[in-house]
């Protein structure tokens, strides 16, 4: 059933026999044939062929549903007993959006590869939750690092990290001359004085109808600024809708508006000039929503593989736990 497994679902994500055909490596006479067999065993159909692309019929789709589960068992026990071939050996894929990508996760994973230098890495750079989801229940994935926690309540989850959200706002706006005594510092940002429980809190409520940069809907910020606005019962004037956070914040340096960011930004960011230090100030906000947790996401699994092992272990030695946060 594997077999048929595979090539129901390449028929699926090509949305043709040709091109699955092509991908699976073998003529689309045989694919055909043995579509239409399985078919006949099932006693149903499994495609609408008259649309095009082709598309699932709802038997088709309540195959394809068990056929992933049967692929994701078939790579957890592929990836199980290649590791046991050698426990200083394996391979592990990480989920996760660009931003974590780029710079939270090679700098956790760096010590990790010298630790372990047998045991290779991958990264996959998602761009939704959804997507992050799927490949981890098909074990196309090991691990997905995520801060929002929705969908992913049926997976076990291992604390990264604590991220704090700062509000960051042009120097040169007025509503900073009554905000004085709250504004942090890039370099109060880059100490951590905005994760002191002594660091002075600002309500959103105080730059509504201000200019906003949003990163666009499907991000978890844009969820998470959309549910902080909603606390103070304020609808932020969107300006503009942008993809990264670096992206929101250099717009800020202009001018262009204030943003909400993640306090890990500023180190993978340029310093400020030191002619214009104030270029942009940024406030830690007054809502129990902002500060929010990190964790890498895997199979409830009773098969973990001694790289998965390695690297949970790792993880919860060097990162400690949520209830570590001053």
């Amino acid at each position: 059933m594997l077999r048929e497994a595979k090539y129901v679902n390449a028929i699926y994500k090509s949305g043709s026999f040709s091109k699955a055909a092509a991908a699976l490596f073998i003529s689309q006479p045989s694919l055909s044939a043995t579509i239409r067999r399985l078919e006949n065993e099932l006693g149903t159909t499994l495609f609408n062929r008259s649309t095009n692309p082709i598309s699932l019929t709802d038997a088709g789709r309540q195959y394809l549903l068990y056929a992933e589960k049967f692929m994701a068992l078939e790579n957890e026990a592929q990836n199980y007993f290649e590791s046991l071939k050698n426990s200083d050996q394996g391979h592990l894929n990480f989920g996760a959006t660009s931003f974590y990508c780029c710079y939270s996760l090679p700098i956790h994973l760096n010590p990790f590869r010298s630790k372990y230098p047998n045991i290779s890495i991958n990264l996959n750079e998602n761009t939704s939750s959804e997507e992050m989801i799927k490949t981890l229940r098909l074990g196309q994935i090991d691990f997905a690092l995520s801060s929002n926690p929705v969908g992913f309540e049926e997976f076990k989850k291992l604390f990264f990290l604590k991220e704090q959200l700062i509000l960051a706002v042009p120097g040169a706006w007025e509503v900073n001359d009554s905000l004085i005594d709250y504004q942090l510092s890039f370099k109060d940002v880059l100490n951590g004085r905005q994760r002191s429980q002594t660091c002075p809190k600002v309500s959103l409520e105080r730059f509504k109808n201000l200019p906003f940069l949003s990163l666009r809907e499907g991000n978890d910020l844009y969820t998470r600024s959309k549910e902080l606005f909603d606390h103070v019962g304020s609808v932020p004037t969107v300006y503009m809708y942008l993809d990264q956070i670096p992206t929101t914040y250099h717009l800020v340096t202009y001018g262009y508006g204030f943003t909400i960011i993640r306090d890990t930004t500023l180190h993978i960011v340029p310093s400020p000039p030191k002619q214009n230090k104030n270029q942009v100030v940024f406030y830690k906000i007054d809502d129990d929503l902002a500060l929010r947790n990190i964790y890498f996401y895997y199979q409830n699994s009773l098969t973990i593989t001694p790289a998965q092992d390695a690297f949970i272990r790792y993880t919860r030695y060097n990162c400690g736990t949520e209830e570590a946060f001053s």
